[in-house]
């Protein structure tokens, strides 16, 4: 065993001292912002209602079987699934049952990993309703439907572990065209060597499709857009991490990932005469994370550190200050790939009050991205986020959320001059971004819950607006970059599990 944790501390000295903790930060321009993900939570590998609800029904089995009071008790450290540092962690949801676990254990903590063979499928589907206003800096609005399927078979055979996550969403959009599906299949395999030390591996595709966007870069003589799929993609996915209790209420994680994103292709798209017009945002990524966390009677402590490096396919380096390429015919030879490393190390809390029936969650991540040709798109941002869940009775749970990403870029990253217009304020690119979110959850009966959500979105930056043959001269952009998005739906969720 000792050598195992000899090559863990290994590992971990080789980590480098940058990293991010939740997404990479966008390091992108205002005209390759062409679309925005599905906003459905996924169906992460071994989580969901029925994991939860597994786990309360054998914490209730062990405090069944405790033995009487001055009997001698074994003393066991249960394994947790790993949770991202500074992430906030899906909680307990209303329809769980509410018999609380002793103050010293940690509610993430599972023993799902013990026990012989077995085979379960969990299975999730939901379908919301509701309207929106704005989408990015799109002035779009309307009604939107959505519906989601998602499946997780799961394989135990002695020390590992065999999962399949399924998952298939759909969006469909009235008074604006903006339909999008999601589908996601991947393979994760564990092996769990000891109590102490667990190995996975995984895999997977996800592939993101937007037909008929209209494209804001693409406006015809009516004041309407050309219609576009190049927001559409296909990702290719493979990651492996390693897990390791070094001691009780310890938890270290390190993970590694790699991304390979594919875009269509838009047919305007012209690579020798405007290869920075309509360019696909093909990209590969690579990721190395490293978290840990404590766990208290009623609190978690939590910090990571993440980096990333970045290598576009398509999309040309710009020069300080004026951001150009020479990409383009004739001239200057023109700039190299663009590409970014940077990351966010991470600190986060969690406390449970009121039994529990409150949970509180603060993360702060400190992002550093950096262009690697001459800094144009370099920057800090701060990422503060806060979440709030509260159950005030069986069967009904609150959430509200608040998040912000406060974006400074370095001193490379614009110039007033030719073609250049002055920041709106400031000598500094600035973006501001704030979320605020709530939902409430009442289960209906086992399995079937109600839910109402709601999103306000307020973007703020300095970067001056497209205005039609003024900036840029040569086209007729209209674009503000400051905007407020907000959504709101209301829908049924069922959750149910299949098999041991």
């Amino acid at each position: 065993m000792a050598r195992w944790w000899l090559a863990l501390v290994a590992i971990l000295l080789l980590v480098p001292s940058q990293g991010r903790a939740q997404e990479t930060p966008s390091p992108l321009s205002p005209e390759t912002q062409v679309g925005e993900e599905l906003d459905i939570p996924p169906l992460p590998s071994g989580s969901g209602e029925q994991k939860r609800k597994k786990k309360k029904k054998k914490r209730k089995k062990k405090r069944a079987a405790a033995p009487a009071p001055g009997a001698s008790i074994p003393i066991s450290g249960a394994e947790a699934p790993s949770t991202a540092p500074g992430a906030l962690a899906e909680p307990a949801r209303a329809d769980a049952p509410k018999a609380p676990p002793p103050e010293s254990a940690d509610p993430d903590d599972s023993d799902e990993d013990a026990g012989g063979p077995g085979f379960d499928v969990q299975l999730r589907a939901s379908v919301s309703a509701g309207a929106f206003q704005g989408w990015q800096v799109r002035k779009d609005g309307g009604a939107l439907v959505v519906a989601e399927a998602a499946a997780i078979p799961t394989a135990r055979y002695g020390d590992f572990i065999l999962r399949l996550p399924l998952r298939l969403a759909h969006r469909q959009t009235f008074g604006a065209s903006l339909p999008e599906t999601q589908g996601l299949g991947g393979l994760e395999l564990t092996w769990k060597q000891s109590r102490r030390l667990k190995l996975s591996v995984e895999g997977g595709l996800v592939g993101f499709w937007r037909p008929g966007w209209p494209d804001l870069y693409q406006p015809l003589a009516d004041g309407s857009f050309a219609p576009t799929s190049r927001a559409s993609h296909l990702d290719r996915r493979f990651g492996a991490e390693l897990v390791g209790t070094p001691m009780r209420r310890h938890r270290l994680r390190l993970s590694y990932r790699y991304a390979l994103s594919d875009y269509a292709t838009d047919p305007a798209f012209q690579p020798i005469d405007e290869p920075m017009h309509l360019t696909p945002l093909d990209h590969t990524e690579h990721a190395l994370e490293l978290g840990w966390r404590y766990v208290g009677k009623g609190f978690r402590l939590m910090a990571g550190v993440r980096g990333f490096a970045r290598q576009d396919s398509f999309l040309f380096a710009r020069d300080a200050g004026t951001g150009r390429t020479h990409a383009g015919p004739g001239g200057l030879p023109p700039n190299p790939l663009q590409s970014f490393r940077g990351g966010e190390p991470s600190v986060g809390g969690k406390l449970w009050l009121l039994q529990r029936r409150l949970e509180l969650e603060a993360g702060y991540g400190l992002g550093l991205v950096e262009d690697r040709f001459q800094g144009y798109y370099s920057y800090t941002e701060h990422h503060p986020e806060l979440r709030v869940d509260y159950s005030p009775v069986e069967r009904v749970s609150l959430r509200a959320t608040a998040a912000a990403w406060l974006r400074s870029y370095g001193e490379n990253s614009y110039v007033e001059g030719p073609g250049h217009p002055p920041l709106t304020s400031g000598d500094r690119r600035v973006v501001r971004r704030g979320v605020l979110g709530g939902e409430l959850r009442f289960q209906l009966r086992p399995g079937l819950t109600a839910k109402l959500e709601g999103r306000w979105v307020v973007n703020k930056s300095n970067f001056p607006p497209y205005v039609p043959g003024v900036f840029p001269r040569s086209r007729a952009y209209d674009i503000d970059w400051n905007y407020q998005n907000w959504l709101a739906l209301g829908g049924l969720e069922y959750r149910t599990a299949v098999g041991r």
